[in-house]
């Protein structure tokens, strides 16, 4: 297996959080956060309700999220 070494991979603590507006089932307008924090990706919703991804999990959601928005298999 060849895997880049930690030293130099790009530090992911440097990136800023993202954010992303949105809208729960009631239409009522709110702001999803995405950011890594100690190399987890970490989304946090509307009142401040955490979810932790390892990068696998958050790879997998971004393949969900693909297909989701492009019409492919689950």
């Amino acid at each position: 297996m060849n895997r880049t070494p930690r030293s130099s991979r790009p530090d992911r603590a440097a990136y800023p959080a993202r954010r992303v507006h949105c809208q729960d089932e009631r239409g009522r307008h709110g702001v999803l956060t995405v950011t890594v924090i100690g190399g987890q990706v970490v989304l946090i919703g509307p009142g401040d309700v955490a979810t932790v991804l390892r990068p696998l999990q958050a790879g997998r959601l971004r393949a969900a999220l693909r297909d989701v928005v492009t019409g492919g298999a689950s």
